[in-house]
């Protein structure tokens, strides 16, 4: 007589199972957010619009681009430079969202 079982998943496979859903799970916000940063930058450079982190052409207080550690300098300290966040030509006097204290 033949004894029939329903059908076992093993242990292991289990839990291979659970931690691939769970990573899953994990990754759906992650894949959100991504979409969501890709609007965020200028589709041309990669970079970020000047609008997309409110870019300004004068200091905030103490904050401005000049001691930011994404501003690349021009030629000479009053010259205009660039971002490595941002788009197009800079003010070592300006200020935005992505500043980042250097």
């Amino acid at each position: 007589m033949k004894h029939t079982h329903p059908h076992v998943i093993p242990r292991r496979q289990a839990l291979r199972k659970l931690a691939l859903t769970a990573g899953t799970a994990a990754a759906l916000p992650l894949a959100a957010l991504l979409a969501n940063s890709r609007t965020f930058a200028a589709e041309t450079s990669g970079k970020a619009s000047k609008a997309a982190v409110k870019y300004q052409d004068h200091p905030d207080g103490a904050s401005f681009c000049a001691n930011c550690a994404n501003f690349i300098p021009g030629p000479t300290s009053d010259s205009l430079g660039t971002c490595l966040v941002v788009a197009g030509t800079i003010s070592p006097k300006g200020w935005c969202l992505a500043y980042a204290a250097g």
